[in-house]
């Protein structure tokens, strides 16, 4: 799988690039997502109410981390904050 590949056809699916969080610990509320770990690696953190803010409230998750695994493989994180943190696995 070529994942530079993947990340391009995300990138032009969901559209603009300001939609997307790209660096940097995420804080919504009294909520903190760490990136901790995740720097260096390829990744697109995509903050979905951003993307779908013109359309109709309804149930979904913060964010989608999509993350380069093991081997070239792409690893798909829905992720809904909490009061809590979050750290990422380790790999």
């Amino acid at each position: 799988m070529n994942i530079d590949r993947v990340f391009e056809l995300i990138q032009a699916r969901i559209g603009s690039t300001e939609r997307f969080c790209c660096v940097g610990d995420q804080v919504r509320s009294k909520c903190k997502m760490s990136m901790e770990g995740i720097v260096g690696r390829k990744y697109i953190l995509v903050d979905v109410d951003r993307v779908y803010e013109h359309r109709p409230t309804e149930t979904r998750c913060d964010f989608v981390l999509f993350l380069e695994g093991a081997k070239g493989t792409l690893v798909v994180v829905p992720i809904e904050l909490k009061n809590t943190k979050i750290e990422p696995p380790a790999y």
